[in-house]
Parts: C-alpha cells; structure tokens; sequence
C-alpha cells in the first residue's frame, strides 16, 4: 500500500494537471500549461526458443528470432503546469508493451515541484529513482547514443518511486554539483518462470551526488531497498516452498531446514552501489557505470554488473561500441540431495534449485552500432548486440527453460527517436 501522503500527492497532481487545457504551450495568467513528448519506433529480432529478449524485466520476452516492434517501442507525453516561478506540477506518462499493462503502471513521473531556493528543490509524488547516468531520460531514446541502455546494466533497474526527494545544487569546481536524498517505496512486476510476479520494495532510501561540467559527468549513488515480506511471499511463492522444505527436514532431509532459512525474506533486502562517468567533447563521446549489490536475501544473490561505451562523430552520424557484463558475485547455490529416495522429495528438491537458478545471473554483451542525426529532433540507429549467457545464468531474459549449457544470442535492432 502506497503511503497515504504519497497517493493523496498523485492524485492532486493528475487532477490538477488534466484541469488545464493540453496545448503545446498555454499561458493563463501566470500560470502555463507546456505539453512535450518522445517517440521510440523499433523493430527489433533475437532470442532462442528457450529465452526471450526483453529491454527490462518489466518487458515481454521475443523467442526464436522473432521479428517485433514490442522490445523498443513506447510513446512518452510530458505535461508540466506551472502556479508560480517556485511551485509546478509534472506529469510524465509512456505507453509500451508490458508484463502488466494498466493505467497506474504507465505513469512514470507525476509529482508537485517546490523550488525552496534557487539551490534547493523538494519534490513529492511518484519521481525518479536518480541511482543511473539515465535516470531522468531512460525511456527518451532520443537522448542518448544507443538503441536502448545497455540490457545487462539496466534490465533489473526500476524507473521511480512512490514518496519525496531533496535536491541541493552548488557551483564547484567549474561545473555543478547536485546532491540528492530521496525515500519512498515501489513495486517492480515482471515475468519469472512464465508468470506474472511482483513485489514490492519498501522502504527505499537512497543518496546520490552528481557533478556536470562542459565536457565531464560523474555520479555516485547508494541506495538501500527492503523487500516486503508478504508481497515476496504472495507473489513469489517462498512461503509455501519454505513450508514444504521444513516439512521435509522432518522426514529425514536435514538440510531441507537450511535451505528454507535461504528463503526467508522477513527483514531482508538489498544495498546497492553505483556510480558512473561521462566524456563527451569534439568527436568522442565516452561513457561508463558500475554497480554493486549486496543481498543479504539468498534469492537474489550479489551482483556486479557494468558498461562501457565509446562513440565517435562522423559529421551527423555517430559510431559506437559498448561492452557490458552482468555477474552473480557469489556461487550459485547447490541443493543438496536428500539422503534416501522418495520421489515427492526428489520432485521438492529439484523444484528447489530451479527456484535458485532462475534468478541467477551470469552474461555478457558486446554490441555494435550507429546513430543519424536526421534532423534536430529525430535519429536513426542501427545496433547489433552478441550476448553470451553462461549455463544457468539466464535472469535477466524471459526463461521459459533454465540453460543447462552456455548459449549465444544475436539481437539486431532498427529504431527511430523522435522528441516534440
């Protein structure tokens, strides 16, 4: 459940700026109404008859080299409705295809702006996460080199939050520093073992700083995200698995009953680590992010994953590469067999370990492509991508079988941005 403060806050703000009429631009007596938006067209094809390429895990998979539009297409409309030079209103909703697709899922940003100082910002309603390079304009494809964010860095991240941030920017160094505090809560729904599934992720606190000169960003962030209990445990099934595992260690499977603690999602959750630099003068255009995760839930076991890109300006074209791994820092858990041979017994266990390895992860993608600048407000790109995924280590793609053995996959994507 959405705190009561935050859900009142997105209410006001959808109903305050649907009061307006949408126009590109309209000025009523002091307040203004500025309408603008973003288009992605893609036609992507990949995948293998087991696993499914998807941009994100919010995403349906394509299978079996399918040829589709659904991967990396969405369309993005923007309202921002201004009361006074301190306090607004923005709203941000994109349409793409999704695992769950309804009204509340499509609304990506919609919050009150107040300006305290020109240094100071507080903002209070569903806003972005800020813990990426991308954070603000991830679904914008226009305004970044790529097809789409690198998929073993970004695939797992979420958009935004359900709750407040405080953002506090000062001159330094010959450029801007921003530091941000943020909290609130979010659900993340996605597709595992060929179902529905979600939770939510309560409570989320985060800091980060971010610095911007002329030619160099860098940024940093942690962030602290708790699983809720019953949401894991409805939705997931971990409940009943750790009831079936302890009724096993009764019977004779002693390690059924450490396996079941492995399950345990009360008080648990993950701390992650990122941070990111950017380069971009003359004809280079460089960029790089790491991250961390510690889970100290046995599900979702560590992870370090990163990027990087580097592209080069040949007149209105630009030319990338971009290498990006994405790997469980710890050792994939072992079931241990149980001592005697029952098959209902046999069945929970191996039930078990495909629990276990269908949230591993374990790949790498090198990419290729090229981007048109065919006017000021629309690109062409062309990208190719190889991803090699290790045997059992296939999350981040929609698994309708676990890989037993190490497979290669080749995604090929045409995409056309356009902004308004």
């Amino acid at each position: 459940m959405v705190y009561p403060v935050i859900r009142a806050a997105l209410v006001c703000c959808l109903l305050t700026v649907f009061s307006y009429p949408a126009t590109a631009e309209t000025d009523l007596g002091g307040d203004a109404i500025r309408v603008s938006g973003f288009v992605n067209i893609g036609i992507t094809q990949g995948g293998s008859e087991t696993l499914g390429f998807r941009r994100d895990l919010s995403r349906e998979g394509i299978f079996d080299g399918e040829t589709s539009i659904k991967p990396d297409s969405l369309i993005g409309l923007q309202l921002d409705s201004s009361f006074t030079d301190t306090f607004d209103a923005i709203l941000q909703l994109v349409g793409r295809e999704q695992v769950a697709n309804s009204f509340e899922n499509s609304i990506q940003r919609a919050y009150f702006r107040y300006r305290g100082t020109p240094s100071t910002t507080f903002r209070l309603g569903r806003v972005g996460t800020d813990i990426y390079m991308l954070s603000d304009y991830r679904n914008i494809g226009f305004a970044y080199l790529w097809v789409r964010p690198p998929m073993d860095f970004y695939s797992a991240a979420f958009d935004h939050i359900d709750g407040a941030d405080f953002v506090y920017n000062k001159a330094l160094s010959r450029g801007t520093l921003k530091l941000r505090l943020f909290a609130g809560e979010t659900k993340y729904v996605f597709k595992f073992s060929g179902e529905e599934r979600g939770f939510k992720i309560t409570p989320v606190l985060g800091a980060s700083a971010f610095w911007e000169s002329n030619h160099w960003q860098a940024r940093f962030s942690v962030t602290s995200l708790g699983f809720d209990e019953k949401s894991v445990d409805d939705n997931m099934g971990t409940a009943e698995l750790r009831d079936a595992l302890r009724q096993a260690a009764l019977v004779g499977w002693n390690e059924a009953s450490d396996v079941a603690d492995m399950l345990e999602v009360k008080d648990t959750g993950i701390i992650y680590y990122s941070m990111g630099l950017g380069y971009d003068k003359s004809n280079w255009i460089i960029q790089s992010e790491a991250s961390f995760i510690e889970s100290d839930f046995d599900l979702y076991r560590d992870l370090v994953s990163y990027y990087l890109s580097a592209g080069y300006r040949i007149g209105d074209a630009k030319i990338y590469a971009i290498t990006a791994r994405a790997r469980a820092s710890e050792q994939r858990i072992h079931v241990a067999a149980p001592p005697f041979d029952d098959p209902s017994i046999n069945f929970l266990r191996d039930t078990t370990q495909n629990v276990f390895d269908a949230t591993y992860i374990n790949q790498e993608t090198n990419s290729l492509g090229i981007r048109w600048d065919l006017r000021y407000d629309l690109a062409l790109k062309l990208q190719w991508d190889h991803t090699s995924i290790a045997a059992v280590g296939g999350a981040l793609w929609d698994q309708k079988a676990i890989p037993r053995k190490p497979t290669s996959i080749n995604i090929y994507a045409i995409n056309l941005n356009y902004v308004f």
